[in-house]
């Protein structure tokens, strides 16, 4: 299957204070209309009892059967933990690391089994009778996706890639963390030095942040380490899109950083500038959600896999993987018959809007044919390969879908 046939990404948010996240059913809705195939990012399962209340147990288990729709449950992230004391590597090292140097390791699960049979417990929340919660937990317990073993290694390992090569996207994310936090932008031309230190992931760096800025110390350290761990979180975002042969979603925040690392490999590609055709915002034609579906209704999934398989839901899908420089006008009228067919299906009005990072390069250069340069980080060199060798979309962008990742 193409990359660009398949996404993958969550379709709640986490919201802070509260135990339960918001669910988006309707980004799933979406998204079975616009790609092949679809896997869902579960947070702990969470999102189960949204799905049930809105497909049905049959219709979730129908969903699951037909290959559609799969479900990703595991937990796999990057920490910093040059300052924690106590642990092994601290008291290997002969002690914590100074302000300003920071150790990078992968955070995972202990026991993938124990954390499935807990996250399965997520089904009861489900208003459904017990014989239905077990025989969809039975259900489930065989599907759950797991992360690859080496989701969170090659995270770290891009990263350090990354900060031996100062690369920009490093200054990007510092840059993004103290204006989020302050309200003030250091500005673009970065002061950063960063020194290798013996330790496997450990590096100390050294910006021009607090000068600019005047901030402490301690303040600088926490907005770099933020900046750091989200190169980290954005490296393992397009690991996993390599692992699935999956395109994914991120938020507003997050997409500067991921047309940060496009834009720095068309630098790099001995190409025409007519070729070079990145970081191209296109807005389509708004596709309806469930969001303002009656209490009770259901969707007809049967109906549902009948319209993403019927002509229309083919084409459109075609179309998307070869849009070029379509204008708007051709957009919104490619568009019109889906929309209305899926307003039919959820009782709901056509209102939002979904919008494509779509990365296209005409005369697509191969990684033998980029300018003698640093070596390439494997995620990177999979986003020449796979990602930005066909034009297509690359990415969904956040604001007009918020269900497409989670929030701080």
């Amino acid at each position: 299957m193409d990359i660009h046939e398949h996404h993958l990404g969550p379709i709640a948010n986490e919201v802070v204070g509260e135990d339960r996240p918001e669910v988006d059913v309707g980004a799933l809705v979406r998204r079975l209309i616009l790609f092949e195939k679809c896997t869902i990012e579960s947070i702990r399962l969470k999102e189960i009892p949204a799905l049930v209340s809105v497909f049905g147990v049959d219709g979730l288990l129908k969903l699951l059967d037909s290959g559609v729709v799969e479900i990703l449950a595991d937990f796999v992230t990057t920490g910093q933990i040059g300052q924690t004391a106590g642990i092994q590597a601290t008291i290997k090292r002969g002690g914590p690391l100074p302000l300003g140097s920071y150790s990078l390791v992968t955070v995972a699960s202990a026991d993938r089994r124990d954390y499935v049979h807990r996250i399965l417990q997520e089904v009861h929340a489900a208003p459904i009778p017990h014989t239905s919660a077990k025989r969809l937990k039975r259900a489930l317990a065989s599907r759950l996706l797991a992360f690859p073993a080496d989701a969170g290694d090659a995270a770290v390992a891009d990263t350090s890639v990354d900060l031996r090569q100062r690369h920009p996207v490093i200054w990007q994310a510092i840059r993004s963390a103290a204006l989020k936090e302050t309200g003030r932008d250091p500005g673009q031309d970065a002061e950063i030095e960063v020194e290798e230190l013996e330790g496997v992931g450990d590096f100390r760096v050294s910006t021009s942040l607090a000068a600019r800025l005047g901030l402490t110390p301690d303040v600088e350290h926490r907005l770099v380490e933020r900046g750091l761990l989200n190169v980290a979180g954005l490296n393992q975002r397009i690991r996993l899109m390599e692992t699935f042969g999956a395109v994914t979603g991120f938020r507003d925040d997050e997409v500067e950083l991921f047309e940060k690392k496009l834009s720095v490999l068309a630098s790099r590609m001995d190409a025409n500038p007519e070729e070079r055709q990145f970081d191209r915002i296109i807005t389509l034609g708004g596709l309806p959600g469930v969001e303002s579906l009656p209490p009770g209704t259901t969707i007809d999934v049967d109906r549902l896999l009948r319209l993403r398989a019927g002509d229309g839901g083919l084409r459109l899908r075609a179309w998307l993987r070869r849009i070029g420089s379509e204008s708007d006008a051709a957009i919104t009228k490619e568009f019109g018959g889906i929309r209305e067919e899926l307003a039919a299906l959820t009782q709901s009005p056509v209102g939002r809007s979904v919008r494509f990072l779509v990365a296209t390069v005409a005369g697509f250069v191969p990684v033998v044919g980029l300018v003698a340069g640093p070596a390439l980080s494997a995620g990177d060199a999979f986003l020449l390969d796979r990602v930005m060798g066909k034009p297509g979309p690359a990415t969904f962008l956040g604001k007009h879908y918020p269900s497409i990742f989670r929030r701080d």
